[in-house]
């Protein structure tokens, strides 16, 4: 589902559902990202799978991580890459495969549940799971490669995946609904622009929310102090670093 339709709220309720049932270690949940990770209250992927593997511990670190583990929950699966979700899945594998039994299965036996959209931000440097050039016109280097059969794999692993549930209900903006369809519109590439009714125009609407424009259009929410906890887009990191200085301090002083 697109964000706003209540997919963490879903992780949140399995994890709950199963504390009550005395089963809370059973669950990892990861992200493959920090800020993304916390956000759900889980872990790197990378360090439940202590990836890169020249920089991980050893198989019993891994095999600690993984005792008595069922459930997986990889959120924003949309920046796992093909070749990632392969070593993933073959690291599960090293640390279950004690029995003998469960190196050979995807995961090495471990339920995966995947959340995220496709329309958000995609893999670094790799191929996405769902990558047409990668499956159905495979450079001639791929099945040599290591990188390119690892990839192949993933995106075989990928296609076991056999249940979809799709949340289309926009819980975080059902208040908003022109709003909500904005969001809808711009997500995947298309804008309503009318030279003649302005409240239609996306452009315009969107040029509302630049920061020297808001006490222009709605000078009842000024000063910019009321957007304390908004967050605020920029189009240089050096921007970017000077406003983040300023409100870790800010922060840090709120609080004392």
């Amino acid at each position: 589902g697109v964000g706003g339709t209540g997919k963490s709220h879903v992780v949140n309720a399995i994890l709950t559902l199963f504390e009550r049932l005395g089963r809370r270690h059973e669950v990892k949940v990861s992200a493959p990202t920090g800020a993304a990770a916390i956000l759900i209250g889980g872990y790197t992927i990378h360090s439940l799978t202590l990836l890169p593997k020249r920089d991980g511990g050893s198989l019993q670190d891994l095999m600690f991580i993984w005792q008595g583990v069922r459930y997986l929950i990889i959120d924003e699966v949309s920046m796992i890459g093909a070749k990632l979700l392969h070593e993933i899945s073959a690291r599960i594998q090293h640390a279950k495969g004690v029995n003998g039994v469960a190196e050979d299965l995807p995961f090495g036996g471990v339920h995966v549940i995947f959340t995220g959209d496709f329309g958000q931000l995609k893999p670094v440097r790799e191929k996405a799971l769902f990558s047409h050039d990668l499956v159905h016109h495979p450079q001639l280097g791929t099945g040599i490669q290591p990188e390119g059969v690892d990839a192949l794999k993933g995106a075989y692993l990928w296609r076991l995946v056999k249940t979809v549930v799709l949340l289309e209900k926009n819980q975080r903006q059902q208040g908003d609904h022109e709003y909500a369809n904005l969001l809808s519109r711009v997500r995947i590439g298309e804008s309503e622009r009318s030279f003649e009714a302005r409240e239609s125009d996306d452009y315009a609407t969107l040029q509302t929310r630049i920061l020297h424009n808001i006490p222009q259009e709605t000078p009842a929410i000024h000063p910019v102090s009321n957007y304390g906890e908004v967050p605020v887009i920029v189009g240089r990191r050096a921007v970017r670093d000077l406003l983040n200085r300023r409100i870790l301090a800010h922060h840090a002083c709120h609080i004392g």
